[in-house]
């Protein structure tokens, strides 16, 4: 286009002096040649253009994703992420119920019959001794899709019996010794008090000692009873134990049904010890005649009548309902769909085909609250998309961390050295986390309709040691998790880039009406450009005709030569190059023909290189010269 205005420009200028000097309107004409010629080169007076700004092209609108941010032109948008609200309900087992079980226990192999003493042990670790809670647990929040533990409230206390009997025949026998009793937990229920509590002959209640109560190993034992229990109808031995806390999942069997939302716990409380009986405690008036007929025929042996077995009944509950108050396990929700960047707005020479635009230092902010007690992990997927048929291309990040009940910035790149952040308060004084996706500049080196980004599901993982509370039974705890996210891209070009504008001046033909007159064998224009602009300029120019054919080249009319300009480099504010374009017909041709024929220039401009877009970067042409060249001549006539 300044090719354009300053050859018109000279071309006129020339015109309107010649036809002056040369033209007297007391003569008639009509029958004398008015062709007027020189000969050598003309050159057309010196003159200069303006500042021509790299702002003219990349303009800045309200709207645009094209910003100036500190004298630097940059690639600003944003927009947000919507995450579902995590929803925490309360976790309770209403009233386990247990198994009971009723077994018996065999008279031990040896027994002496001088100390006239009969033991029954319960033999080690056998489940026939054993009270089971099996519960299916319903209401599990739909957020948790895993859970390895359950905690569960202190306090809560389980209250078992034991019925200890011998049979009808067996009347004489209506006291037992405890010896030893031992009674196996679920590992993860942490017993704070035990009692063992029985009833004497004498009426009253009396409990065992208690030996240990060993959570780590997961038993309480009692000591030996100090008196005898009376058995017989309502004197049932119980075994009482308040429990500090409970941990299903580590000892006690934990089975989570994702799709059903529900869990299964599965606990044993198996008993352990031996019962003793004394022959010389037994109530030989209840001695059946037949019994007291066989001690006679044994000489007074109790072996003869002592029971091989007895048999032992239990039975256990809970006194209450048990609420959870924590849990480990993993929550996971989805972030919705989050409306794509939108770069149609970009300046349209940015769309040329031929543009493969290398961004050094591309990176996007994301402005993130995590309400969680526990960190979240994702990641970010970010695709380019073309509505010409070129393949997508998609880049996902390295894995994100969100801290626990915090605000952060993840910074989004490639690279983080000497990034600039975002003026807007949602980006200011919080902490920043650096967030690494490999080769993103391919994503804008040629420009997407848009880019599609998209955040992974959130995972957050609740440990042992740390988990994540449970409300109160009933009640339900909400948290958010909130993204707001901009793009904040300096355009900071890297090696390779490049770019090209394209523009036509139309409408010559009539500008041309009168300079079509004159002819010249060569046209040169010659220039100083002084410039800032990062990257080297070439200029190429095509004379077309008023349906668009070019004028230009070895087969056509004239030829025109390419004009570069190379970029600035260095400290100085600016750099000067002379510049030179020559215009001339091709064999055979005349530049009339040129002048005749052509309606429009279109000049193409082609930039390479690297470096940062400033506001101010700017070419100026300086001292222009067109020289005519071997002569002109106008035809008036």
């Amino acid at each position: 286009m300044m090719t354009n205005q300053y050859f018109k420009l000279g071309l006129v200028a020339l015109t309107a002096c010649t036809l002056a000097s040369c033209v007297d309107d007391r003569y008639d004409l009509d029958d004398v040649d008015m062709t007027v010629s020189t000969s050598g080169d003309l050159t057309l007076p010196q003159s200069s253009t303006g500042d021509i700004l790299l702002k003219s092209f990349l303009e800045e609108t309200e709207d645009g994703v094209v910003k100036v941010v500190n004298g630097e032109f940059y690639l600003v948008d944003d927009g947000n992420a919507h995450v579902p609200d995590i929803d925490i309900s309360s976790v309770t087992i209403t009233k386990p119920e247990l198994t009971e079980f009723e077994a018996p226990v065999a008279k031990d192999q040896g027994t002496s019959v001088s100390g006239r003493t009969y033991r029954y042990t319960i033999p080690n670790d056998n489940d026939a001794y054993c009270m089971i809670f099996n519960d299916p647990l319903g209401g599990v929040p739909k957020d948790i899709v895993s859970l390895q533990e359950l905690n569960f409230v202190d306090n809560t206390k389980i209250d078992m019996k034991l019925a200890l009997a011998f049979g009808g025949q067996y009347a004489f026998i209506d006291r037992v010794h405890l010896d030893d009793i031992s009674l196996a937990i679920p590992k993860g229920m942490f017993v704070k008090e035990a009692v063992l509590r029985y009833r004497t002959p004498d009426g009253k209640t009396a409990t065992a000692p208690v030996r240990s109560i060993d959570n780590a190993n997961a038993i309480v034992r009692f000591a030996n009873n100090a008196q005898a229990a009376v058995l017989g109808a309502r004197n049932d031995v119980h075994i009482i134990l308040t429990l500090e806390k409970a941990v299903m999942g580590r000892g006690v069997d934990l089975t989570f049904h994702y799709a059903r939302h529900e869990v299964a716990v599965n606990g044993r409380f198996v008993l352990g010890g031996t019962f003793r009986i004394e022959s010389g405690e037994f109530n030989t008036d209840k001695l059946t005649q037949s019994q007291k007929n066989t001690l006679n025929a044994n000489g007074g042996n109790y072996d003869a009548i002592c029971p091989s077995r007895m048999q032992l009944k239990g039975s256990a509950e809970f006194n209450n309902s048990i609420g959870a108050t924590s849990f480990v396990g993993t929550v996971k929700t989805n972030v919705d769909k989050i409306a794509p960047i939108d770069m149609s707005d970009l300046p349209d020479f940015l769309n040329e085909p031929e543009v493969n635009l290398i961004l050094k230092t591309p990176v996007f902010y994301v402005a993130v609250k995590n309400e969680m007690p526990v960190e979240a992990r994702t990641n970010v997927i970010l695709t380019s998309l073309y509505d010409d048929g070129t393949k997508p291309v998609q880049r996902r990040s390295d894995e994100i961390v969100l801290p626990a009940n915090s605000e952060c910035v993840l910074c989004v790149a490639e690279h983080f050295d000497g990034l600039l952040m975002p003026e807007d308060e949602l980006y200011q004084g919080k902490p920043v986390q650096n967030v690494r996706i490999d080769d993103l500049g391919s994503l804008l080196a040629k420009l997407p309709k848009t880019v599609d980004v998209q955040v992974s599901d959130l995972i957050m993982d609740a440990k042992a040691g740390a988990p994540i509370s449970l409300p109160q039974e009933g009640n339900t705890d909400i948290y958010h998790i909130t993204f707001d996210y901009m793009v904040y891209t300096p355009l900071e070009l890297g090696e390779g880039t490049r770019l090209v504008y394209r523009g036509v001046e139309e409408g010559l033909s009539g500008d041309l009406e009168d300079v079509n007159k004159m002819s010249t064998k060569a046209i040169e224009i010659a220039a100083v450009v002084e410039t800032n602009f990062p990257m080297s300029l070439a200029l190429s120019v095509d004379a077309q005709d008023i349906n668009g054919k070019s004028l230009v080249g070895d087969d056509n009319i004239v030829t025109v030569d390419d004009v570069i300009i190379n970029a600035h480099k260095g400290t100085e504010e600016f750099s000067s190059q002379d510049i030179r374009l020559t215009i001339k017909p091709t064999e055979g041709h005349t530049m009339r023909e040129l002048l005749e024929s052509m309606d429009k220039f279109v000049y193409r401009a082609v930039a390479e290189g690297d470096g940062k877009l400033m506001e101010n970067a700017y070419v100026k042409l300086t001292n222009i010269r067109i020289t005519l060249k071997g002569g002109v001549s106008y035809d008036a006539n």
